[in-house]
């Protein structure tokens, strides 16, 4: 009688554990956007103006200038090869007064947006990479495209703690 109650008991258990698994497996995940923290996004390559240039100051990405976070508006084309993409993941967004705040790891570039997503398919080694602001205003503008998604890990998170 005992058995009977334990076996029971036991598949009970197993079919409430595959049921929740199966749940979780139909769940549809929301598709990630320009700030889901752990999105890769590509942001078009804009060149920065000439030393000693005035005028853009206090955009936002400006501090970012010479890393990857996409300056400029709308040129963006490499010299026959293409459009050059400045790689981006984003860490955290802070609601600003009229705006928001996207920190992000600064990648790198890529040529395509096929590289890009083919780039966010490995895991980088080593420390991570610079930490940039920009405004989602200006990935807004410059157009950017999520090209993945990965969770962020401890050591990402701990760039922003």
């Amino acid at each position: 009688m005992l058995r009977r109650q334990l076996f029971q008991t036991s598949l009970c258990f197993i079919a409430a554990v595959h049921a929740a698994g199966c749940y979780a497996d139909s769940v549809k995940v929301p598709e990630p956007t320009l700030t889901t923290p752990g999105a890769f996004v590509a942001v078009p390559f804009v060149p920065t103006p000439p030393t000693g240039a005035a005028g853009a100051a206090g955009q936002a990405g400006e501090a970012t200038s010479t890393s990857t976070s996409g300056e400029g508006e709308g040129e963006g084309e490499g010299e026959g090869e293409g459009e050059l993409y400045n790689m981006i993941r984003v860490l955290a967004v802070l609601d600003v007064t009229s705006d928001l705040a996207v920190f992000h790891l600064q990648y790198g570039m890529v040529d395509s947006l096929d590289a890009a997503r083919e780039a966010t398919k490995s895991r980088p080694s080593g420390p991570p990479p610079p930490l940039g602001i920009t405004s989602l205003d200006r990935l807004e503008s410059l157009e950017a495209v999520v090209v993945g998604f990965r969770s962020l890990t401890e050591e990402e998170q701990a760039v922003i703690q």
